[in-house]
Formats: C-alpha cells, structure tokens, sequence
C-alpha cells in the first residue's frame, strides 16, 4: 500500500441535514452564492472499521475533540468506462472542525464483493490495526450520491449527498 497523500491538507468541515427531498434548497443556494458543479455526481461507497469495543463510532457520537476515522472507499460513476474501481484506505482525523487525511492506495477491483472480501482477510485488518495500534475489523458500509461544487473563488467547496444507504452486519464474522 503506497501512501498517497501527507496530513497537511487540512480543511474545515460543517455538515447540515436537510428533509428528504429537500437537497434542492442547497443547491440553490449554492447557484445564488456563485458556486459552480466542479465533478459529474458520482457514488461513493464506504467500508467502516473499528475496534471491538466501538471506540471510533463512540468518540463521534460523544463529540470527542480529536478522533479518527479508518475506511475504505471507492467511487463508482455513472459515466465508468472500466469496471474496475480505484480503492483508497482513508485514515481521517478530525480536531475539532478542522479535518485532515492519510491517503493509501489499496488497489483496483472488479466489483464491491472482491474489495469486501480482501478487506475481512486477516492479514489485511492486521495491515491497519499496525497503522492505528489498536485491533480493528470492518464494521459498515455506507453508500450515497454525491454533488461536487466550488465557489467562484475557489476557496470553498460543498457537496451535497443524496439517497444514503447503510449496511451494517457481521462483517467480522464471515
């Protein structure tokens, strides 16, 4: 696994939840604010991992100031030409608001099930449990549509996220 990208992007992060079928809002607000669509939508699917215990999901809902966050993610477009898909371990912290990232390439793959399964491989889990110094297995998946756009001066960017889906099981266990 090649790191990608170092801890000095960081960036400040502030989330609303709208009503379903209410995302149309933002993006009017966003046209009146000289925001502009910078990527096609896309899907983007993650593999949540944790501890045991929940450590992760626990520090997030309780607020804790310094967390982190390890997942696998990968993007599917409605334009893909290749079947393959890019894979990314992501580990994202967070300080309060400001958020950064560590960026592994964890290869290309055939289909979600293919990165599933190399992600329950033992030695895989070890791989990251290494990196955090805590055992880990993944958790969830989560799966939404979304809207990439920035503001006439590039300095902020939004996205908006549609028809979120969550699978949560055994995923260890398998």
């Amino acid at each position: 696994m090649g790191k990608l990208q170092l801890e000095n992007n960081k960036r400040f992060e502030r989330k609303y939840v709208a009503e379903a079928n209410k995302s149309w809002i933002f993006r009017d607000m966003l046209r009146e604010k000289k925001f502009s669509k910078i990527y096609s939508k896309r899907k983007v699917i993650s593999l949540y991992f944790d501890t045991i215990d929940f450590k992760f999901f626990r520090e997030n809902i309780e607020g804790v100031g310094t967390r982190i966050k390890p997942r696998l993610r990968w993007y599917k477009n409605n334009n893909q030409e290749s079947s393959q898909v890019n894979t990314i371990l992501e580990l994202k912290k967070k300080k309060g608001f400001v958020g950064t990232k560590i960026q592994f390439n964890f290869g290309k793959y055939e289909n979600s099930k293919d990165i599933i399964d190399k992600a329950k491989n033992f030695d895989f889990q070890n791989k990251i449990s290494n990196i955090l110094k805590r055992q880990v297995f993944p958790v969830m998946i989560t799966s939404y549509d979304r809207e990439y756009y920035l503001n006439y001066d590039k300095k902020f960017r939004s996205t908006i996220d549609t028809n979120f889906f969550l699978l949560s099981s055994e995923l260890h266990l398998a």
